[in-house]
């Protein structure tokens, strides 16, 4: 079972032994198989793949792991694979994760980020640490409450199209 610090994933945007860039076949060698995995319509040609473990996504890009990502969880979960040692804000539902909430855990923890609000209409609010961990909040309702619905972590320079 690998052991995952969330603090030090927000902090360092390293998600355990796991890196960014790293191989599919790397991966799988060094880690259980996927709780569960699926296969975008282009992975034949080697694009896109999907491992999931618990609440944890990994996606795949030409065999190369491109974005670690979590989306609309309760209470975060690694499923059989993963268990975590400090789960910071992860241990709390996510109905008390606000921006307000989340920023002032930033402050505490002396995290650099930026805020980004979106168009009124969309309701969106992203919040984005100097490591590159990206954390986008969803407007409750009719509210002025913004709840934090996903997290991740991308390199986008993995995922750069052949011309």
């Amino acid at each position: 079972m690998e052991l995952i610090n969330l603090l030090t994933f927000i902090k360092h945007g390293k998600f355990g032994s796991f890196q960014l860039g790293e191989s599919r076949d790397s991966f799988l060698y060094n880690f259980p198989s996927p709780d569960d995995f699926e296969e975008g319509d282009d992975w034949r040609d080697g694009n896109f793949e999907i491992f999931t473990y618990g609440d944890i996504e990994f996606h795949f890009y030409k065999d190369k792991l491109y974005l670690i990502f979590a989306d609309y969880f309760n209470l975060l979960d690694g499923g059989v694979s993963f268990s975590f040692e400090d789960s910071w804000i992860f241990e709390k539902e996510f109905n008390i994760l606000t921006v307000e909430y989340v920023t002032l855990k930033l402050i505490e923890e002396k995290i650099e980020f930026s805020i980004k609000w979106s168009e009124k209409s969309l309701g969106t609010v992203l919040l984005k640490t100097k490591s590159g961990v990206e954390l986008l909040f969803e407007r409750k309702g009719h509210s002025e409450c913004f709840l934090l619905m996903a997290v991740s972590v991308m390199d986008t320079s993995l995922v750069k199209h052949d011309k």
